[in-house]
């Protein structure tokens, strides 16, 4: 089966190359799958939207009376990454290192 190209959503070439990625190597290939995939990497797409305003910005504003504020991507780059973790334990996606992530102190050097 051809996995689905991303769907024109999928704007960033980060999420693009993610969505081919996993379809690929975990053969998401139902709808509810496909699905769940697409809103974690809209989700995804809306962390890196938050960032940019927040790098471009900076973190905080001053309101029209010279109060200092939170910027309100804060809180969008907050939920929405909540949402892409969510969306990766769904779709049973491991977080986990696939390599050894024990520190280098407990590593034996091999000769």
């Amino acid at each position: 089966m051809l996995s689905p190209k991303p769907p024109k959503t999928l704007t960033l070439p980060e999420t693009r190359r993610l969505w081919s990625s996993i379809v690929t190597e975990f053969a998401v290939d139902d709808e509810p799958g496909l699905l769940m995939l697409l809103m974690e990497l809209e989700s995804l797409q809306r962390v890196r939207s938050a960032q940019a305003a927040i790098l471009e910005q900076g973190e905080y504003l001053t309101d029209e009376r010279g109060v200092i504020r939170p910027h309100p991507a804060l809180a969008v780059e907050k939920d929405a990454y909540k949402q892409v973790l969510a969306s990766f334990r769904s779709l049973n996606l491991s977080l986990e290192p696939t390599r050894d992530a024990r520190s280098p102190a407990t590593l034996r050097k091999v000769s």
